[in-house]
């Protein structure tokens, strides 16, 4: 799966977390519980974090992942490496902060 979600936030800043939200239709299709996290100051280096969304199945509420250390990006990219159901990548919301 190469589906990726990129956001050009037009200056860098500190981003120390992200939040996923699921979508909220009540249709698991295409919802990642398995990504990469990635940062970048110029969007060709890149710093990915891997991990893993616990029971989004039962319980698909909006989950603030806190990265080990505050980095500077002027963009991120959220890739889904695993879907509940089908292939495609699917987000209601994704945040940095």
């Amino acid at each position: 799966n190469n589906d990726s979600i990129v956001v050009d936030m037009k200056k860098v800043s500190k981003i120390s977390s992200f939040s996923y939200l699921p979508r909220q239709d009540g249709n698991l299709q295409d919802m990642t519980d398995a990504y990469e996290f990635s940062t970048s100051v110029d969007g060709e280096h890149w710093t990915t974090v891997k991990g893993e969304f616990s029971n989004l199945r039962a319980n698909p509420i909006e989950l603030t992942i806190d990265l080990e250390s505050a980095r500077n990006a002027r963009y991120f990219r959220f890739t889904p490496t695993r879907a509940l159901e089908g292939h495609g990548a699917s987000a209601a919301e994704i945040n940095v902060k």
